[in-house]
């Protein structure tokens, strides 16, 4: 009877991941980026700045950002991330590095900050250890590919160097699992924040977090390349400064693709995915009645007047708010990113039961549904 019942539990709870993502089988996933991949991680630092005495908090600090509602729960969207999304189908159980940081090395108290030697407030790199055991995502809102943000709160925040910083260090002496998958998307930040940006650099910081997290033992990359910013609603219409960005972005993605390369050829064993959101998402725009698009060019959430489209439009809108993506568009990343490692890892399949084979159909029949469903949407 137990043996029975096992079975059927097993059968059960994976008929909800796809067969293609529980054959690439990555044990842990470590996030890095910014606000299009973060969960929550600014919210936690500013909601725990806010609780502090008023003494302590700088002079003209936000309240918790972003104000939730209307975004969702701490994310830069009506509802979770593209990468919530992927890890989900991938079987992974992902946390926000905020939620496991401590006050201090060896504490057992909670905190998303704490004080540097200066007594300056700062993003906690504690951990404790947790980052060996946990899936863990790092990205912050306002994030750059460097060691900091932008805005006037910049250095607050942990930039992409600093992140993978925080991990590495937390690590110690023991190393990322070769079956663990990293996932890399930051450089919006740089674009849209720098007109004179060197986009050079930007690519060189990717590729030094990548290199730092291979020496750790990191084998296997998911890394996207920047959106078309120029069709954020947010984005100046002035000429000069549009024929500006778009160079910029060509020059980043050209850079970071063959860099990609590069790395792919150069570094034994390891493996790249590179996500193209640039022509994927071009090409959901050029197409938005097969993806159920009414809105591609204006934000479902008006910041100046606080203003917010219906519940039915919101999933007919591409942008959420000036910049960031509705929940549905990161859906459709996150299953787009997902058939991107299907097509690189290329997983061998093990021989099947007659069990395994009908489990295999019905996981094959429920991706096909729900890659369906999400054009409709």
């Amino acid at each position: 009877m137990k043996k029975h019942f096992l079975i059927a539990s097993l059968v059960l709870s994976s008929m909800t991941i796809p067969l293609d993502a529980l054959a690439l089988n990555f044990k842990k996933t470590y996030v890095f980026g910014s606000s299009n991949s973060s969960m929550g991680n600014i919210f936690n630092v500013t909601t725990d700045i806010n609780e502090l005495p008023p003494q302590f908090i700088p002079e003209g600090f936000p309240g918790p950002t972003p104000a939730s509602p209307p975004y969702f729960e701490g994310r830069f969207s009506n509802g979770p991330v593209w990468v919530e999304y992927l890890t989900q189908d991938l079987g992974i159980d992902l946390k926000t590095s905020t939620s496991l940081s401590v006050s201090f090395p060896g504490s057992t108290e909670p905190s998303a900050i704490t004080q540097n030697a200066n007594g300056e407030l700062i993003v906690s790199p504690f951990y404790n250890g947790a980052t060996g055991t946990n899936s863990v995502n790092f990205a912050f809102g306002g994030a750059t590919t460097g060691s900091s943000g932008i805005g006037a709160f910049g250095p607050l925040i942990p930039g992409v160097q600093t992140q993978v910083s925080h991990l590495i260090n937390d690590l110690g002496t023991n190393s990322i699992k070769k079956k663990d998958l990293i996932i890399l998307f930051a450089g919006t930040n740089d674009l849209r924040s720098n007109p004179n940006v060197d986009t050079s650099a930007s690519v060189n910081n990717l590729t030094d977090a990548i290199t730092r997290l291979y020496d750790q033992g990191a084998r296997n990359f998911l890394v996207a390349n920047s959106p078309d910013l120029s069709q954020e609603p947010g984005i100046p219409d002035d000429e000069a400064f549009m024929n500006n960005l778009v160079s910029n972005i060509n020059q980043f993605n050209s850079s970071l693709d063959s860099s990609l390369n590069g790395l792919n050829q150069s570094l034994n064993d390891i493996n790249i995915t590179s996500l193209d959101l640039y022509g994927f998402l071009n090409e959901v725009r050029d197409n938005p009645e097969e993806y159920g698009y009414t809105n591609l060019d204006q934000a479902c959430f008006d910041q100046v007047n606080f203003s917010i489209c219906s519940q039915e439009e919101q999933a007919e809108y591409f942008y959420w708010d000036n910049i960031h993506w509705t929940s549905k568009t990161h859906e459709l990343i996150g299953d787009f990113a997902l058939e991107n490692l299907q097509q690189t890892h290329e997983p061998v399949p093990e021989p099947l039961t007659i069990l395994g084979a009908g489990t295999a159909v019905a996981f094959g029949t429920t991706f096909k549904r729900k890659l369906a469903k999400s054009k409709k949407k």
